[in-house]
């Protein structure tokens, strides 16, 4: 009799140590999946917020040491400039600006209420065709190509 009563404790104590290895694996796969899709609403978010962000490019003149690009800003919000790359080389932040058709200064920012702007670039440009690439804030990458001098 005492030999199956320590069987019943045994098995008691089985089903509650496999009980509370499934409870720890449910509980931290809810955590997990929970930890995901706040990752997955996070990306969708801010994607969501790149897509708003567009740029055209208008016009371009320039000489051998500046281009000015005339810029216009069709989104649904405010572009930042992070960062620009002129042929492969990133520009140092010190050589371009934002500015509005007027000259006013808007700090590297293309705003909803000043859609048309200029981005200022100083830097020396060699004749030929140059690639230029503008980063944002939000890490959207706008192209264009211009031509310095002479028929390319």
């Amino acid at each position: 009799m005492r030999k199956g009563v320590s069987q019943i404790v045994a098995a008691i104590i089985l089903i509650v140590i496999a009980v509370s290895a499934l409870i720890m694996y449910i509980t931290n796969f809810v955590m997990y999946f929970e930890k995901s899709r706040g990752a997955l609403v996070e990306l969708f978010s801010q994607r969501k917020e790149m897509l708003l962000e567009r740029l055209a490019f208008i016009y371009s003149y320039s000489s051998d040491s500046y281009i000015d690009i005339v810029v216009y800003n069709y989104g649904e919000r405010a572009i930042t400039i992070n960062t620009i790359i002129v042929d492969g080389n990133p520009i140092d932040r010190d050589y371009y600006r934002v500015v509005t058709i007027e000259g006013t200064d808007l700090d590297y920012t293309i705003p909803l209420d000043n859609r048309l702007a200029i981005i200022s670039i100083t830097y020396p440009f060699p004749e030929g065709l140059h690639t230029i690439t503008i980063f944002t804030e939000l890490g959207n990458a706008f192209i264009y190509e211009f031509v310095v001098g002479g028929q390319v």
